[in-house]
């Protein structure tokens, strides 16, 4: 039958997306840490664009910056509004 001869693929998940330290002073780093499963493919924002599935970067914002993981499942389907598929951290400056 038609429905046999398809896959059941799992759904794109984040398994992890953090940010250590998540708060740094003027100069300071922060390193990103990301890892997902079943995806097609994986982006950060701002500025760093296309990542492996699993990985890490070493970052030194200039002031207080949201970073956005969005992840494509095996389907080319993107779906931002599932917590499995968008990842958000914000790094903050200050004490």
């Amino acid at each position: 039958s038609e429905v046999a001869d398809k896959f059941i693929v799992p759904p794109a998940e984040i398994v992890r997306f953090e940010a250590t330290p998540a708060t740094v002073n003027p100069g300071e780093s922060v390193t990103l840490r990301w890892e997902a499963l079943n995806a097609f493919s994986l982006s950060i924002a701002p500025a760093i664009g296309q990542v492996a599935t699993r990985g890490n970067r070493t970052l030194a914002p200039a002031t207080t910056t949201t970073y956005t993981l969005t992840v494509t499942g095996s389907a080319d389907e993107e779906r931002v509004d599932d917590s499995h598929y968008k990842g958000i951290i914000a790094v903050k400056f200050g004490p």
